[in-house]
């Protein structure tokens, strides 16, 4: 925060110097160069670096060579870089730099002295203002190519969501700040600490969102905010299941959810949650062959399922540059907390020209980098390969998951489902027994947790509620 109070105070100093300097022009017949106050503001900094290399430090925060357009000062600016930085090794820093330049760089030892001496003063307060100028300027330059290209690509011959994302990307380039968020361990830590004081305080000491089934929140301690979640399992076996009955106990809890379903249209989706809820076995709901009772419970899990600030996206096909649009314009409306895909190998890709496994590859580091952007846990479906269904034990590991060695890699947490008497083939009408194996888990435990799964309601239920509670935290 004091960093930018500084920038704010020296930046207004900077621009009061500027419009209190007299016309450069000396009249008739006079040599002074007419310089514009966007050049007299680069060769400030330039000057101030010359005088002291301290100050390179501070200003190469947010400036960079290309920021100049003064050709002088762009070529001293990359000289002192290389210098100072220690990528000339003909060079001592014990030299005056001007000195240096003229002997390594080819730049005229006079022309940087005029240069010096036609600049504005610029103590150690008022150069981050003159940086701040200059960077002002290149961003707006920038920006202005961006709008161009941005023209282009409006007119080019993409989809609609491709262009889209092209140009969320050329904005984003454009207004990318060029100093790295370097924070303090101590910082960190002092983060942290106020974080689990304010858990403690209120009595809620979860650090992440409940899923709502105690065993795995006790494994993963909830879902994290930045998380990319990967539930994986064959086909049948539930997995959708399972990923509906976490979202519906998640917005329980008041949390926004959005389901991004590849698959499954809303109305089936809602269907199944009605199902579960009401306990109304899904082919009577399908048929609408049911009891007066039975339409009563269904209509009542109807209006409970209204009430939830749960939505869902069903467009076949979609792009993950329209579900990170879409999901970006609900946070910032302050409408997600937690989004589910389903199910990755079915998202669309568009422009790759790689292999199945560098498209995968690209939609999971997508996928990652939008759960940290968003500060929130992405769970995100996942098939597993084919060949573990021809092996003797079918009991999923991390190498079945399909496609790509990056689902592993960029994966926070994943979960398997297995249920051997589905791989085996058999007819499932009673509850039965799921085994949720979390075989990856950062900053967690990993393990196996057993879930009864009713195939009639596609619900996934405890067998014992146990107190929830985070060992890793209560430790």
């Amino acid at each position: 925060m004091r960093r930018v109070d500084l920038f704010a105070k020296s930046r207004n100093l900077a621009q009061t110097m500027v419009d209190d300097i007299p016309e450069p022009n000396g009249g008739p017949g006079s040599s002074a160069p007419d310089l514009s106050a966007s050049v007299l503001a680069q060769q400030a900094v330039i000057s101030a670096v010359l005088a002291d290399n301290a100050v390179y430090d501070e200003i190469n925060e947010i400036l960079s060579e290309s920021d100049f357009t003064d050709t002088l000062s762009r070529s001293i600016y990359a000289a002192a870089s290389a210098i100072i930085e220690g990528r000339n090794p003909l060079a001592s820093i014990a030299d005056p730099l001007s000195v240096v330049m003229s002997r390594t760089h080819d730049i005229d030892h006079d022309e940087v002295q005029a240069l010096v001496q036609r600049a504005p003063a610029a103590g150690r307060d008022s150069v981050l203002g003159w940086a701040q100028l200059v960077a002002e300027e290149a961003s707006e330059r920038r920006l202005k190519d961006v709008i161009g290209k941005a023209q282009e690509i409006v007119t080019g011959d993409q989809a609609l969501d491709q262009k889209s994302s092209e140009i969320h990307s050329l904005l984003e380039g454009a207004n990318e700040s060029r100093a790295l968020p370097i924070v303090s361990a101590g910082k960190a830590a002092a983060q942290f600490l106020t974080e689990m004081a304010e858990r403690a305080k209120s009595g809620h000491r979860f650090p992440g969102i409940e899923t709502g089934f105690s065993e795995l929140d006790q494994l993963l301690c909830g879902l994290s905010g930045g998380q990319m979640i990967v539930l994986a399992a064959r086909p049948g076996i539930g997995k959708t299941a399972l990923a509906l009955g976490i979202s519906k106990n998640v917005a329980s809890s008041g949390k926004n959810v959005l389901v991004a379903s590849l698959e499954m249209k809303a109305t089936e989706l809602s269907k199944r949650l009605i199902s579960s809820i009401s306990g109304v076995d899904g082919k009577l709901l399908k048929t609408g062959a049911m009891t007066e009772a039975e339409w009563a419970a269904a209509v009542s899990a109807a209006e409970t399922l209204d009430a939830l600030p749960l939505d869902f996206v069903d467009i076949p096909s979609v792009t993950l540059a329209a579900i990170t649009a879409l999901a970006r314009r609900l946070r910032r409306a302050g409408r997600l907390d937690l989004l589910v895909i389903d199910y990755l190998q079915i998202i669309k890709t568009v422009g790759t020209r790689g292999t199945r496994e560098q498209e995968i590859s690209a939609l999971t580091r997508g996928i990652k980098e939008l759960a940290m952007s968003l500060g929130i846990p992405v769970l995100l479906l996942s098939q597993l390969n084919r060949g573990l269904e021809l092996r003797a034990n079918k009991r999923p590991v991390l190498s079945d998951l399909r496609e790509s060695g990056s689902i592993e890699q960029d994966a926070d947490v994943v979960v398997f489902l297995h249920n051997e008497d589905a791989m085996g083939g058999k007819s499932l009408h009673m509850a039965q027994s799921t085994e949720i194996i979390v075989a990856k888990a950062r900053d967690a435990e990993i393990g196996d947790i057993e879930l009864m799964f009713e195939r009639a309601t596609t619900t996934f239920r405890e067998k014992t509620r146990l107190p929830v509670y985070c060992p890793a935290v209560s430790a």
